[in-house]
């Protein structure tokens, strides 16, 4: 596992994304914003085990991979 920088980019990115994930009703805390932003700025999948996170449109504006630890 590689841990990412998180830069005023990132931030930039986490604000863009959590407009976008609003405009489909699905709310994103911070953390989890900045976790996908760093995500999606360098061209990774996201994994979470947040259900909301799995949906259809979610997955239109990121690459979500569900994670289920078990």
């Amino acid at each position: 596992m590689d841990v990412l920088a998180v830069t005023g980019r990132t931030a930039d990115e986490a604000a863009t994304l959590q407009d976008e994930l609003m405009e489909r009703g699905v709310p994103a805390d911070h953390p989890d914003a900045l976790i996908a932003a760093s995500a999606r700025e360098h061209g990774a999948l996201f994994a979470t085990a947040e259900r909301h996170f799995w949906q259809d449109d979610v997955r239109s504006v990121l690459d979500v991979v569900a994670y289920e630890p078990e």
